[in-house]
């Protein structure tokens, strides 16, 4: 015998899918703007600037680490036109968009940032700096060279208005 039905009944609503959310393309990428590996260029459209002291992070392992600028206790966050978020990794590339900005009396301004050479060869063993990037030792000889000079003149990094 099948079930009798009860047209006076309430309908029963099926909500399964109140607690999901459709996703759409802007929800799958990241709001961080990443920074420019060796090479590479990013262009960014500055909305402000802000000191910003919450400058503690977590890896993978879950231990904490500092994502400070070198010698203070906070970071410095640029709030994009478009939403996303850039925090500059360095004195360096810091300097010169502030540069830019007092230059151009705004804070509002389109920039590219080129990352030419790793800092990071210009300390450090020679025959580890060959063995990480695939050189002999007279090549990563010269390499730290290069990088210590690009360091000390403070050109690791070129930082531009985008008109």
């Amino acid at each position: 015998m099948a079930d009798e039905i009860d047209f006076n009944a309430e309908e029963k609503k099926d909500n399964t899918n109140e607690k999901m959310e459709e996703l759409g393309l802007d929800d799958l990428s990241s709001r961080y703007v990443k920074h420019p590996g060796v090479g590479e260029e990013i262009v960014i459209e500055v909305a402000k600037a802000y000191k910003d002291k919450n400058v503690t992070a977590k890896n993978k392992q879950g231990e904490t680490f500092s994502t400070a600028l070198s010698g203070v206790n906070y970071k410095i966050t640029i709030e994009c036109k478009d939403g996303s978020i850039y925090s500059p990794t360095s004195w360096e590339v810091w300097n010169k968009i502030r540069n830019l900005m007092q230059d151009k009396k705004s804070m509002q301004l389109k920039v590219s940032i080129k990352h030419l050479i790793d800092g990071s060869n210009a300390t450090g063993n020679v025959e580890k700096i060959a063995k990480l990037n695939d050189l002999t030792v007279e090549e990563a000889t010269e390499l730290q060279k290069k990088a210590q000079e690009a360091k000390l003149k403070k050109m690791l990094y070129k930082v531009k208005l985008v008109e």
